[in-house]
């Protein structure tokens, strides 16, 4: 079977998250032995043309260095504008001049709605979309994306959801329920395992050797931008550092770092580190430095950095506003405080201090439930049902 696999979301560069919750499932329908064709926009900073043994094909739409489309989120990507028409226009003529066995977007906006179009044409190709989170919340908030989403919707042989709260929504704004699919990305447990050797080398250990032993650290992994809610965990973290000595570990890079660095400096908060962007290399060796990890965002699809932080055993303190409880059973393998509430975050950090055990059942959760191996499996199962 030849699949051809439509993305705008790939690493571009070595380090580089975006797409990097794809990477695992590309690695195992590679061991599955699927033939897959990878189509992605261009960007100014692609370095990576091959992942996973898999050759990516970036097609352009205009001059290199003014193709930017792949370094903003999907919302503002999807923006009409001079730049998304000529990008829409590129997309279009890729795919029409492909001939695989059955086609999988990622993304119901833009690309599954570009494969619309290819399906229209060649009605017997059967046709997969993928749906992450962003592509159903912005429709479901605005309703000029409706008309879009449910040509795709009506196209589409089957819509995969990565998390159950994006199909219910989805079903409600028109979906078939019969096309809908629930099969979680997945997280690679042997790559994501607290139990592996780190270099001892590495920058990032060098950060755990300035943190006493026995003193918890409290940390969260994400993009730094206002829906992400951080600075709720400095706020909480201010008012924690009154009562015990902790250490706060804050990565990633966005335009409200500098902000974040501020309230630190203006709260006199003091064990706080920024270290920055962390390659996606050394995800897992970031979140090791980790007891408790924190997810502030006022919603997400089914969180990747969430489920790679259960997988390496921190315990996680989670937003209600995230909508992560088919991941999360509140007291069991995780803790749900209510968003914007500074004092319930603040109570269930400090209960997540004193309740380790809570990792052990997160990572246990990621094993049996959201494990990439068994997840591509079902996905393969979906594709073959298609023939």
């Amino acid at each position: 079977m030849k699949a051809l696999y439509f993305t705008s979301s790939l690493p571009r560069y070595k380090g580089d998250f975006k797409g990097s919750f794809l990477v695992d499932q590309l690695k195992y329908l590679k061991e599955y032995g699927l033939e897959l064709e990878i189509i992605t926009p261009r960007s100014y900073y692609d370095r990576i043309y091959e992942i996973n043994g898999f050759p990516i094909k970036r097609f352009p739409y205009l001059p290199r260095k003014l193709e930017r489309i792949t370094l903003r989120t999907i919302e503002s990507s999807i923006r009409i504008s001079p730049e998304w028409i000529f990008y829409l226009g590129a997309a279009t003529k890729e795919i029409l001049r492909k001939r695989p066995n059955i086609i999988h977007s990622h993304w119901i906006l833009p690309f599954g709605f570009v494969s619309s179009l290819k399906k229209t044409i060649e009605p017997k190709i059967p046709f997969v979309i993928t749906s992450h989170g962003q592509d159903i919340n912005i429709p479901w908030k605005n309703p000029w994306y409706r008309g879009p989403l449910n040509i795709a919707f009506k196209k589409a042989d089957k819509i995969i959801f990565v998390a159950n709260h994006l199909k219910e929504k989805a079903i409600k704004l028109g979906l078939d329920e019969k096309k809908a699919e629930l099969i979680h990305l997945g997280i690679d447990v042997n790559y994501f395992n607290p139990d592996r050797t780190f270099d001892k080398s590495n920058h990032l250990s060098q950060i755990s050797k300035k943190i006493p032993s026995q003193v918890p650290v409290i940390g969260t992994l994400s993009s730094l931008i206002p829906r992400k809610n951080v600075q709720d965990l400095l706020k909480a973290v201010k008012r924690i550092h009154d009562q015990i000595d902790c250490y706060i570990i804050i990565g990633g890079e966005g335009e409200e770092k500098q902000v974040l660095e501020e309230f630190c400096q203006k709260n006199n908060l003091k064990n706080v580190y920024f270290p920055g962007k962390i390659r996606r290399a050394d995800v897992p060796l970031f979140l090791s430095l980790f007891d408790v990890f924190v997810l502030s965002s006022e919603g997400e699809g089914l969180a990747t950095a969430l489920q790679e932080a259960m997988a390496m055993k921190n315990v996680p303190v989670v937003s209600d506003s995230t909508q992560c409880d088919e991941l999360i059973t509140h007291e069991k393998n995780g803790l749900i405080y209510r968003h914007n509430d500074i004092q319930s975050l603040e109570e269930q950090i400090l209960k997540a201090i004193n309740n380790k055990d809570i990792g052990e059942k997160a990572r246990q959760t990621i094993k049996e439930d959201f494990n990439v191996e068994k997840t591509t499996k079902k996905l393969l199962r979906l594709y073959h049902s298609l023939q």
